[in-house]
């Protein structure tokens, strides 16, 4: 990503730190340099801990950051982003989801004369009960199970283990 700063062209770099909820928090914090590079003043000359004599101007980065859920996260750290909490997908979004990602496979595997360029209804209600994971590994599933039986139409089973939640967020 570049920007202009003060007149001179700088080349500010997108940093994304995706899911930091998962980070391992075993020995030490190890989002604690987040602390001193998320703040304007403290970015400016930043010197990581293992490399001190190495001081950094960070203060022209951009942080992007994921999570599937702030509760588990620092309060300082989210005061450093502007959390943005998308509205959960509908069942017609998912639907249209499932059916890009079912046309996807098609295409990827070579398979747009083998079988049905649409799942239907029932697959497509069957599918969104899920989560997109959930959609995509059923679906590769049921693919091969449709090519296994030489048959044209893509069945989707029952659900069984699916996601209860559908979380979807990101804090930048």
């Amino acid at each position: 990503m570049l920007g202009l700063s003060g007149g001179q062209g700088v080349a500010n770099a997108l940093f994304v730190l995706d899911e930091i909820e998962k980070v391992n928090r075993g020995d030490g914090d190890p989002l604690g340099a987040l602390y001193q590079l998320l703040e304007d003043t403290s970015a400016c000359v930043f010197a990581d801990k293992s490399v001190p004599w190495l001081p950094v101007d960070a203060s022209n980065l951009n942080w992007f950051a994921t999570a599937n859920d702030v509760s588990t996260l620092h309060p300082a750290i989210i005061s450093r982003f502007v959390l943005v909490e998308p509205e959960p997908l509908s069942t017609d979004q998912l639907r249209a989801i499932a059916q890009r990602i079912y046309g996807q496979m098609l295409d990827e595997f070579g398979l747009t004369d083998e079988l049905e360029e649409s799942l239907d209804e029932d697959a497509l209600d069957r599918l969104v009960r899920g989560s997109v994971r959930d959609i995509k590994r059923t679906l590769r599933q049921s693919i091969a199970m449709a090519l296994r039986e030489s048959e044209h139409r893509v069945r989707i089973p029952a659900p069984r283990n699916v996601s209860r939640q559908r979380p979807v967020g990101f804090i930048s």
